[in-house]
């Protein structure tokens, strides 16, 4: 198994990771939209806190919880409904716009509310014009 034992490398991979979910122009729909992916994801972020949490850096316990917060992520916001356009109306079932949803929202902490006005604004974006 794959060990990142540095800290720095879990920054790194954090990085590389918030390029290709949510930032890239140009990626494979297959990278972009794993569900692999963003479990990954979600587990590298629960590692960095995890290992703030053990030196007791409670401060950047709280900041890296901060940033994980949906309701601050604009870039990531407008990245989730660009991506998640293309395929919306591809998908036939409520059940499976919500599932890809849920994937593209990870690894990010989201309300009730967070998620149904990304759902509504992608609903609204695939309706003929």
């Amino acid at each position: 198994m794959l060990g990142v034992d540095a800290y720095f490398e879990l920054l790194a991979l954090n990085r590389a990771l918030m390029e290709v979910r949510f930032l890239g122009g140009d990626i494979d729909d297959a990278v972009r939209g794993s569900s692999h992916l963003a479990d990954i994801h979600a587990r590298l972020l629960e590692e960095i806190i995890a290992y703030h949490r053990q030196r007791e850096e409670l401060a950047k316990v709280a900041s890296w919880q901060d940033w994980l917060v949906f309701g601050n992520r604009t870039l990531e916001r407008r990245g989730i409904v660009e991506y998640l356009s293309e395929f919306w109306s591809s998908w036939d079932s409520k059940e499976a716009r919500r599932a890809a949803l849920e994937t593209q929202m990870k690894p990010f902490v989201y309300s009730q509310e967070d998620f149904d006005s990304l759902y509504r604004e992608l609903e609204e974006r695939s309706l003929p014009r």
